[in-house]
């Protein structure tokens, strides 16, 4: 009970902090912002970076106790209960990763807009963008493709009753969803670029 009371503090805490964040009139035209561009581009900077931040230590602690696992129970067979959501926190890991890095240049070239305005151009330069957007999508896919082949799995174990091996270190999960993860947005990288903003 106690962990629950401590989680409802903890949404409370968060929904007050997003509801005094000042944020500009959604229905008013573009023209007439309610605030400068430099508060607007720092809070749509900030909050995701906040969140990526505690995604990456949640995924981090995830990583730390599967390790201590293994570390003192190597000749035990680790199961599925425990691989998975390591498994998940690697992928969450590579997405937040990439998202930080992302949104820390555009974050850190902020000056931009206060010497340029709104024409100002805060995205990384035209190989490094492309690079950071296929590794974004191919993050985002192998994520999604994770959790999807895990679904399948753990239904087909709980409601089937199906075992399967998946070879050491799961690898017949592993090696179709990283080949489809890479391979799709390998197909259109020439359509990865900058934008306004990233």
């Amino acid at each position: 009970m106690n962990s629950i009371s401590h989680s409802i503090r903890f949404i409370t805490l968060i929904s007050t902090i997003l509801t005094i964040i000042p944020i500009s009139d959604t229905y008013s035209s573009p023209d007439s912002q309610t605030y400068d561009i430099k508060t607007d581009f720092t809070i749509v900077m900030i909050i995701p970076l906040i969140f990526n931040f505690l995604n990456l230590f949640g995924s981090l602690y995830i990583c730390y106790r599967t390790y201590l696992l293994w570390k003192y129970d190597y000749d035990k067979f680790i199961p599925l209960s425990t691989r998975f959501p390591f498994y998940i926190a690697i992928t969450d890991f590579l997405f937040s990763m990439i998202i930080v890095i992302d949104f820390s240049y555009s974050a850190s070239n902020v000056t931009v807009l206060e010497d340029e305005g709104i024409d100002g151009v805060v995205t990384w330069p035209s190989p490094y963008c492309e690079m950071l957007g296929l590794l974004n999508t191919s993050f985002i896919l192998l994520n999604m493709t994770l959790v999807g082949a895990i679904s399948v799995t753990t239904w087909l174990r709980v409601v089937r009753e199906c075992y399967f091996n998946w070879g050491k270190y799961d690898y017949k999960i592993w090696f179709p969803i990283i080949f489809v993860s890479f391979i799709i947005p390998l197909i259109s990288a020439r359509e990865f670029g900058a934008q306004k903003y990233w």
